[in-house]
């Protein structure tokens, strides 16, 4: 299998997974790159992405499985087309290779959150928030594909975070967070802080996918 390892960030985080798959297909058609497709009736195309990303949300990991109908194309030389071909701005491939490692064995991603206020941190802002991302429950809302949005205890789910000032205006939580089934969204991170501590809200928050791992806790690649 033929495997991209490609960034998402910009103005790019604003296209949606579905947009991102077109996108796809269509720099595939523009590089002059088949992809082999199922057989049967109703043929698709052998392509497959890991851990869709919520919109709004930076990655510098995002990965893209696919099969090439020419073989003799190296992975390289397809990301380099691929690149040529033109992406919309923030949108680029790091690296093609070849992995025969299935996308189910991914187990967690590291995630960073950049919290923002407009006036500063507010005092003791930092301890609060590790205090609460480090007790024994975290119950925020997320969603149930049976009973939709439903209070959940997503502590099991946060692996590790740490929180740290940046500057005067920002914190950022380092964390890792469960992947594939169950998993768990940064972005409920701040909902928890908005929920538990109101007064430490920031005013604006950027989230960015740092790295992923499989089950073992090794970089997934």
């Amino acid at each position: 299998m033929t495997r991209f390892l490609f960034c998402k960030e910009g103005s790019a985080v604003w296209i949606s997974h579905l947009d991102l798959q077109r996108m796809f297909q269509r720099a595939f058609n523009r590089a002059g790159i088949a992809i082999a497709h199922t057989t049967g009736f109703n043929p698709h195309a052998y392509v497959a992405m890991a851990l869709p990303l919520s919109v709004g949300i930076e990655s510098q990991c995002e990965i893209l499985d696919c099969r090439l109908a020419d073989e003799t194309i190296s992975p390289q030389e397809a990301a380099e087309r691929l690149n040529h071909a033109g992406f919309p701005a923030g949108i680029h491939i790091l690296e093609g290779y070849e992995s025969n490692r299935k996308l189910k064995e991914i187990g967690a991603i590291q995630a960073r959150i950049g919290m923002d206020y407009d006036q500063a941190v507010p005092q003791g802002a930092a301890e609060r928030i590790q205090t609460l991302l480090n007790g024994p429950t975290l119950v925020v809302p997320k969603h149930s594909k049976k009973k939709g949005m439903v209070d959940t205890d997503v502590r099991s789910l946060l692996l590790s975070a740490q929180v740290d000032a940046e500057n005067p205006q920002t914190l950022t939580i380092s964390a890792r967070l469960c992947a594939g089934e169950p998993s768990l969204n940064p972005e409920l991170l701040v909902r928890a802080v908005e929920r538990y501590l109101p007064a430490d809200a920031p005013d604006f928050y950027r989230i960015r996918r740092m790295e992923i791992y499989d089950q073992a806790g090794a970089v997934f690649r």
